[in-house]
């Protein structure tokens, strides 16, 4: 009887030694395998925050059907156009804006269009392509105030021309 409590003892004692044999081996190999491939780790993305003080700010209106924005989009309450990046004149592109299409811009303080409080507006058009209204304000803003009739129009006018602080967040490039 005391041989057969020896055996069961020494095959318990062989299997678990096989058993950590079997976790080092695989713990060892996987951290030593030339062949493995490193796992892939998503590159950390790196933002930049701009900020733009005491610029105009204007309002306009577009007919219906009019042709899309410059970034190939409809425009829509809560939509603004900017400046290019380089005046069309001097041989840039309204397609480039100085802030990048659909782009948020953050107000210090809100406006209202058509009744509605707007704290922020996405970028989707470019104006004053040649800086001939605004050039001493290269990050003026022009929000559109909707599909022009007799009301848009005059809400538009009758805002005018304002000064405002803003910022937008990029991807560090």
């Amino acid at each position: 009887m005391h041989f057969i409590n020896d055996k069961r003892i020494l095959g318990i004692i062989i299997s678990t030694v096989l058993i950590l044999l079997f976790f080092v081996f695989s713990i060892v190999t996987k951290y030593n395998d030339p062949n493995q491939k490193p796992e892939s780790q998503e590159k950390a993305k790196w933002y930049i925050v701009f900020t733009a003080k005491s610029q105009r700010v204007t309002a306009y209106t577009a007919y219906s059907g009019a042709t899309k924005a410059a970034s190939g989009k409809d425009v829509f309450l809560g939509s603004v156009a900017v400046h290019p990046r380089v005046p069309r004149n001097q041989g840039g592109s309204v397609f480039e804006p100085v802030i990048p299409f659909g782009t948020r811009i953050y107000l210090k303080k809100p406006i209202t269009v058509q009744g509605n409080n707007y704290d922020s507006f996405i970028v989707l058009d470019t104006g004053d392509v040649n800086y001939r209204l605004w050039k001493e304000y290269p990050y003026w803003i022009d929000v559109y105030w909707g599909t022009s009739n007799r009301y848009t129009v005059a809400e538009a006018h009758d805002f005018g021309i304002d000064l405002t602080d803003y910022f937008w967040i990029e991807e560090w490039r």
